[in-house]
């Protein structure tokens, strides 16, 4: 399977402060998609343009109100 080929996944996990946004905060995984949709998932969350080199994995954080979250991208073939 060639690199344009692969499908990635998308894992978010936010964190917060229950006592100010009423929860601990919430997951999300996408379906297996190719890179550049998946980036650009990415890129809607953040806000901004993301660069993901060709590394299998990488992984950004972001304050949010009442937290944080992390985002990472990672090839579907690697999601248990």
């Amino acid at each position: 399977m060639s690199a344009n080929e692969e499908l990635f996944v998308v894992h978010v996990r936010e964190q917060r402060e229950r006592t100010l946004v009423g929860h601990d905060g919430r997951e999300y995984e996408s379906p297996p998609q190719q890179r550049e949709q998946a980036l650009r998932l990415i890129e809607l969350m953040l806000g901004r343009d993301v660069a993901a080199g060709g590394e299998r994995e990488h992984c950004w954080r972001e304050p949010v109100a009442g937290g944080q979250r992390s985002i990472t991208l990672r090839r579907a073939d690697e999601v248990r």
